[in-house]
């Protein structure tokens, strides 16, 4: 029988060697086993309940996550199982603290056990939900939801590009009417506030839904499905032939205008034209030249000091309007 000095050893060498390894294990492993069976039970209700595939993803991935944290608690297990071997490999050392040894052997057996338990059942469930998404993806069902999302998309991009073009085409009379009332300052706060939108090149070359068709029929065989979805399917094909060409026509109306936004301008007034229209001498050309760049009203007043100067019978406010009648500003 083992004195009190062996069993004292023997208990130590636990303390040092076994139990703080299965201390990290055993805190790890009572902390994820309660989160995973629920994750896994999560997963079993949804497949029988026929949960979306979006659904059934999102409890794989919480599954997965505890499943990993299983594994890491499972490291520090092994250690301490091996490590209590080592310690006890001697009959004696065995029986020095018998009852201990078997309390902690059964509890690490257990925990090692039930650990690859989980970890097989999980693997199972695993390939059971992929397959039923897998089932569940290919469907008719969802290829209605997915076919019916493509062509609303499709025509709501339509609307957002036609949306787009008449606010173009709404600020692009404003600035024309602002180039042919020679109104600089409004052009230019114009200019400052061009709506915008980005278009694709496939947008612009009337191929929108190509991707989006090409998408679909890699996921679905067409053929294996309903004789009423594809009648639909391709009634639908010519719907959206139908989006591109219209984005199309939106698109390239809305590039025009905005690729000509930044080109308009207000051209300068035609000097000679207004020279020969108010009668003036060559030697007024630069003071009438500087008076023309200037707004209404100074240019009103420069023109009354030209005219003074001058000492013509005509007043700033008549050369104005002159000029106006004759197209010149």
């Amino acid at each position: 029988m083992a004195d009190a000095g062996a069993k004292a050893k023997v208990h130590k060498l636990i303390e040092t060697k076994v139990r703080p390894l299965a201390r990290e294990g055993f805190k790890q492993y009572k902390e994820t086993v309660p989160k995973l069976l629920q994750a896994t039970t999560k997963i079993d209700n949804a497949i029988k309940q026929y949960e979306e595939a979006d659904t059934i993803k999102t409890y794989l991935r919480s599954v997965g996550i505890e499943a990993r944290k299983l594994i890491e608690a499972r490291q520090p297990l092994r250690y301490a199982n091996t490590a209590l071997d080592n310690v006890t490999k001697d009959d004696d050392d065995y029986e020095a603290d018998k009852d201990e040894i078997e309390k902690l052997k059964v509890e690490l057996t257990d925990a090692l056990g039930f650990i690859e338990y989980q970890l097989a059942h999980v693997k199972a469930l695993e390939d059971r939900a992929n397959a039923f998404i897998d089932m569940l993806e290919k469907s008719e069902d969802k290829a209605e939801k997915d076919w019916a999302s493509v062509v609303l998309t499709s025509e709501r991009n339509v609307h957002n590009v036609q949306k787009a073009l008449k606010e173009l085409q709404a600020w692009d009379t404003d600035a024309q009417a602002a180039v042919k009332s020679r109104d600089a300052k409004r052009l230019k706060r114009l200019q400052s506030t061009v709506p915008s939108i980005n278009l694709e090149d496939d947008v612009l070359k009337g191929n929108m839904t190509v991707e989006y068709r090409e998408k679909f029929q890699k996921r679905f065989d067409i053929k294996t499905l309903s004789a009423e979805f594809q009648t639909e399917f391709q009634r639908d094909l010519t719907k959206l032939n139908g989006f591109d060409k219209d984005i199309q026509k939106a698109a390239q109306e809305c590039k025009k205008i905005m690729d000509n936004a930044p080109k308009l301008a207000v051209e300068p007034p035609d000097l000679k034209k207004a020279m020969s229209l108010l009668a003036l001498p060559s030697k007024a050309e630069s003071k009438l030249k500087a008076a023309l760049e200037l707004d209404e009203a100074p240019m009103i007043k420069a023109l009354d000091a030209l005219a003074k100067e001058l000492k013509l019978k005509n007043t700033g406010k008549d050369m104005v309007k002159k000029l106006q009648g004759g197209g010149i500003i």
